[in-house]
This record gives structure tokens, C-alpha cells and sequence, in this order.
């Protein structure tokens, strides 16, 4: 499953997608973004010291 990144998209429209997983989809998707959230975040200051901005 591949899900579309729209930032402008209306707080309304992310729910109404969201409401369309079941329980233990929402989870994985949690799990998944965390995931990535942590790898960013470790990334940027080894970036920050390379001056790969």
C-alpha cells in the first residue's frame, strides 16, 4: 500500500483516509512513521556535521 503525502490537504480529508484502516493498519502506520521520525532525526545532525544541509 502506498499512500500520497498532499500537505495542503484539508484536516477533514487525512481523518476521513485514516477512518478507512482498520485497527491493526493504523498501527503498522504508526509503527512505520515512528520509524522513519527516528532515522530523520539521527540523520539530520550527522548531516549537520558533514554540511550536508
Amino acid at each position: 500500500m502506498q499512500l500520497e503525502l498532499v500537505l495542503e490537504a484539508a484536516p477533514e480529508a487525512a481523518q476521513a483516509l485514516w477512518e478507512q484502516f482498520d485497527p491493526a493498519q493504523q498501527q503498522a502506520l504508526i509503527q512505520r512513521l515512528a520509524l522513519l521520525i527516528v532515522k530523520a532525526a539521527v540523520a539530520a545532525p550527522h548531516a549537520e556535521e558533514h554540511g550536508d544541509e
